[in-house]
């Protein structure tokens, strides 16, 4: 279990430490008026915090048993697919129907959750986001959906 922790944590060490480098080359902008810097340094600085801290504790901390959420490489696999998928059409399909459609993915594959409870907890997420982004003013990908 240590070397798994301590594996993943530097993984995400370097990936942070690439993303955050990248990322201090875009304009951050402000708390009040983020710019396209602002989201990527923030995740990156606190993914970069998180893996300091578990890289820590897989050397000081004791051994610990083994902790299985049920998701296995199956749930990992549909993960990494719906997000890969995401990415590339977000542009075209737009944010609405890409979240709408990766979230109904994920809680049916991933979660194995009722019907009524995957169209009801994504549509919910879906347009709860696009409101908020839309009161901070970012701008989001319209895609097919352009009439909103």
């Amino acid at each position: 279990m240590k070397n798994a922790e301590r594996v993943s944590s530097l993984f995400f060490l370097i990936a942070s430490v690439f993303v955050l480098s990248q990322s201090l080359a875009l304009p951050f902008g402000s708390f009040s008026q983020p710019e396209s810097g602002f989201f990527p340094t923030v995740i990156s600085a606190v993914l970069l915090i998180l893996s300091l801290a578990l890289f820590g504790r897989s050397i000081f901390d004791k051994e610990r048993g083994w902790v299985d959420f049920g998701y296995g490489f199956y749930g990992i696999g549909i993960t990494i697919t719906t997000m890969v998928l995401y990415a590339v059409f977000l542009n075209f399909l737009g944010y609405l129907v890409c979240t709408l459609m990766a979230g109904g993915i994920l809680l049916k594959m991933v979660h194995k959750r009722s019907w009524a409870i995957t169209v009801l907890t994504s549509a919910l997420y879906t347009m709860t986001s696009y409101f908020g982004f839309q009161v901070f003013g970012v701008f989001l990908p319209q895609g097919i959906v352009s009439f909103l």
